[in-house]
């Protein structure tokens, strides 16, 4: 194989493994299709291993928010919403998919209306997760090593209500 090729290979592998590494890092999102199927039976995340942070009564929304961090406005549920998924399933879902180790747990129902990445008005729960620890890991390069403080910070997970999907996961930054 002459130098030129050999360089070439080389050069392609670097696209390749560069390509892979961006695609794979950071969080995706995709664009949410709506229901997809009915609500799924999930154990109680108390019986799982770890279990779940201790599960705090249900809330609603009461007034309109935007949430920047993640791109999406919510608004308050009907008074009369009664979603064919519990509380208690989204935070047991919700656990499964990307809970976060804490004090507390708390669901809130809330509105995602219809724009973005929404086709529809759609009901959700919103879990938060008080108590949560997040440390930033280590500097590699840094010589001695830096290792930052751990913040504790609340976390969130958010279900499709009405199907049990889960939809996204997320955590404010770090305090400077």
């Amino acid at each position: 194989m002459s130098r030129a090729r050999a360089l070439v290979l080389i050069a392609a592998l670097g696209v390749l493994v560069f390509a892979l590494a961006v695609s794979g890092s950071g969080e995706q999102r995709k664009p949410y299709a709506g229901v997809t199927h009915g609500p799924r039976p999930a154990p109680d995340c108390l019986t799982l291993s770890p279990p779940c942070p201790p599960k705090q009564p249900e809330e609603r929304l009461a007034e309109a928010e935007a949430n920047d961090l993640i791109g999406f406005t919510f608004a308050p549920p009907p008074p009369d919403a009664k979603p064919p998924v519990d509380a208690d399933e989204a935070m047991d879902i919700a656990w499964q998919e990307g809970g976060s180790a804490g004090e507390s747990q708390t669901p809130t129902l809330v509105v995602v209306p219809k724009g973005g990445d929404f086709a529809k008005d759609t009901l959700v729960w919103i879990i938060r997760y008080d108590g949560s620890s997040f440390c930033p890991s280590t500097v590699v390069r840094a010589s001695p090593p830096v290792h930052g403080t751990c913040q504790i910070r609340p976390a969130f997970t958010m279900i499709d209500a009405e199907s049990g999907d889960f939809i996204i996961s997320w955590t404010p930054p770090p305090e400077k």
